[in-house]
């Protein structure tokens, strides 16, 4: 099963970097705090009130989303996209801090 690179940013940093990853490769974006996951940022829920993104920070647009292992069943995987609305999710390398992104489509 193809899984892509995901890129990682920190809750703080300004969504417009987030913004920017998101339009050039369509795939979500894992958000940390503290090295932990918090959630995730896609093109559903960037927000179009938001008029400068370079000042709003990343944890403001974080969508709380499953994270799933690299161990997990197709079966977990499947109600993993099917509790939400989500194109793509985070897969963590199970013990260590690498995330990284299957989409639907992937599965």
């Amino acid at each position: 099963m193809q899984t892509n690179e995901a890129l990682v940013l920190n809750s703080n940093e300004p969504l417009s970097k987030a913004m920017h990853k998101i339009l050039d490769s369509g795939l979500a974006v894992v958000i940390v705090k503290d090295g932990d996951y918090l959630g995730i940022i896609d093109d559903r829920n960037i927000s179009f009130g938001i008029s400068d993104p370079s000042k709003v920070k990343c944890e403001t647009a974080t969508t709380q989303a499953p994270c799933l292992l690299d161990t997990s069943s197709m079966q977990d995987k499947l109600n993993a996209f099917l509790s939400g609305h989500f194109k793509s999710l985070p897969v963590k390398e199970a013990d260590t801090k690498v995330f990284k992104i299957i989409t639907r489509v992937d599965l």
